[in-house]
């Protein structure tokens, strides 16, 4: 309950307040009523009045977070100008606000916002109505990472054009359509990797450190030497103690150097790996040029993603703790370096969606 000083409260009805303040309810901007929202929703809380109200005078509404021990206000009391019977103030839910929020749950637990309505020294708490309160609920964002193969990149963020970023663009493209599609909002990246790889992965760090609130799901995709990319960026967030939820790794190589650089061990910030790999020493088919340690030079760079290296080959990936590792031994005579990711794309897919729709807010 709201706790405005020097002011006396009106009683309660039959659901109707005995004074001038008759009814409040919460709408979207377009009058729909409403009765949940979500942080960074902009939302108009409407004002019944009775006619006994005088044109021009002033309300004062103090918005509240309903705790059953101690009611928090949202933000500071704001003045409102009678101009009829029905008076609408349109509030934005600031996306700050959830750290209010105590617990877990599907899809994050909720506040419920109330309003305490003051009209010449009488207040009324609209907390206790049907369509008075309304429950805000954190958005499920998903940050995507995903690094594409060749070490002949810039170490960039690329377009989203499947031609520039091959069958890994095809797999981005699917997974934001679908995350979209089930009301979620997502950021994504695709990264070309560098022959220095720490490239790569600084740039896959500063995206998601300046992408990343508490809550957010983080998902990490590599292929051929982006796999490697992948591995290292989950290591180097994991010392800044963030979580990645999911991390999908297909046929991570460095080609002729037989796996002397690529890290199979996956650090325990990673909630689940999921690794598919064959092992047959096959090169890709993309076009590839010369091997460039200078990340902004255009020598070597890969037009479609892929990797043509010679002997590219996956292994089996480990678990530095107790996170699970999935490995997927996808040799058989039609599956090559080159097309692992066309082969394998409904298993790819499928477990997007499984880890995307099972995503749990921590506590």
């Amino acid at each position: 309950m709201g706790t405005s000083a020097g002011v006396s409260f009106e009683k309660l009805q039959n659901g109707k307040l005995e004074g001038n303040v008759i009814y409040g309810y919460w709408t979207n901007l377009n009058n729909k009523p409403i009765k949940r929202a979500y942080f960074g929703d902009k939302v108009r809380f409407n004002i019944l009045l009775s006619p006994f109200v005088s044109i021009g005078d002033l309300l004062s509404l103090q918005f509240y977070e309903k705790d059953w021990m101690n009611d928090t206000r949202l933000g500071s009391a704001k003045k409102v100008s009678i101009r009829g019977l029905l008076v609408q103030y349109d509030f934005k839910i600031r996306e700050d606000w959830d750290n209010m929020i105590e617990g877990t749950g599907e899809k994050g637990e909720e506040i419920e916002a109330y309003c305490e309505v003051i009209y010449k020294d009488k207040a009324v708490d609209l907390a206790y109505q049907d369509n008075q309160v309304l429950k805000v609920y954190r958005k499920h964002k998903v940050l995507f990472v995903f690094f594409h193969g060749g070490p002949f990149g810039r170490g960039q963020i690329k377009g989203k054009s499947n031609d520039d970023t091959g069958y890994t663009g095809v797999i981005y493209n699917n997974v934001m359509k679908y995350a979209k599609s089930k009301g979620h909002e997502v950021v994504g990246a695709i990264i070309a990797p560098a022959a220095v790889e720490k490239y790569g992965v600084s740039t896959g760090y500063d995206f998601i450190i300046q992408n990343y609130r508490p809550g957010y799901e983080i998902i990490i995709y590599g292929y051929s030497y982006g796999g490697d990319n992948a591995v290292n960026l989950a290591e180097r967030i994991d010392a800044s103690n963030l979580p990645v939820d999911t991390m999908i790794i297909v046929d991570s190589t460095d080609g002729p150097l037989h796996q002397i650089s690529v890290d199979t061990s996956v650090p325990d910030n990673v909630g689940y790996t999921l690794n598919i790999y064959q092992t047959k020493a096959s090169g890709g088919s993309s076009k590839s040029g010369k091997n460039s340690d200078d990340p902004n030079s255009s020598e070597g760079s890969s037009s479609d993603g892929s990797s043509n290296s010679p002997a590219s080959r996956g292994y089996p990936h480990t678990a530095e703790g107790r996170n699970k590792v999935d490995n997927i031994n996808a040799t058989a005579p039609d599956v090559t370096h080159g097309n692992i990711q066309q082969k394998k794309f409904d298993t790819i897919i499928s477990i997007f969606k499984k880890r995307i729709d099972e995503y749990k807010y921590p506590k």
